[in-house]
């Protein structure tokens, strides 16, 4: 009768499987760890220990707006909507101005004194609505 040794298949299935669970409990430790990180970072910005996260692009150059910085702008009220003429942000217009203005209807540099042309109005839902219809150069050649 022929000695045989311990069974090492079952042993290193044994071993593979609790490798396997080890590895997916490190992994859900860490995703757990990460999200609370993430949060701590939240309320850290939200506490104004850190530079506050960049608001919406400027349509016309596309430099992240900052808390406090805004487009320059010119409402005409109507009736029911308004005019806006929209003249840029401070990175594309003004003293200091260093970026190009591109209008985004027809992709071309606007001239120093051109402005976009835009409507506006309240939805029903009482959200205001914009539509940029152009720049000086482009929408007065449609008109």
């Amino acid at each position: 009768m022929p000695l045989h040794g311990p069974d090492y298949s079952t042993l290193f299935t044994l071993l593979f499987f609790c490798f396997i669970i080890l590895t997916g409990v490190i992994i859900f430790y860490l995703i757990g760890r990460t999200k609370k990180i993430d949060k701590n970072i939240d309320t850290l910005i939200s506490n104004d220990t850190l530079p506050k996260k960049p608001k919406i692009p400027c349509i016309m150059c596309g430099s992240h707006l900052r808390k406090g910085e805004n487009l320059k702008s010119e409402e005409f009220k109507g009736n029911n909507e308004s005019i806006i003429h929209m003249y840029g942000c401070p990175y594309c217009y003004g003293p200091t101005a260093a970026q190009k203005r591109i209008c985004p209807v027809c992709k071309k540099n606007m001239p120093k004194d051109g402005y976009l042309i835009g409507r506006m109005w309240i939805k029903k839902n009482g959200k205001k609505h914009l539509h940029i219809q152009g720049c000086t150069v482009c929408s007065i050649r449609r008109n």
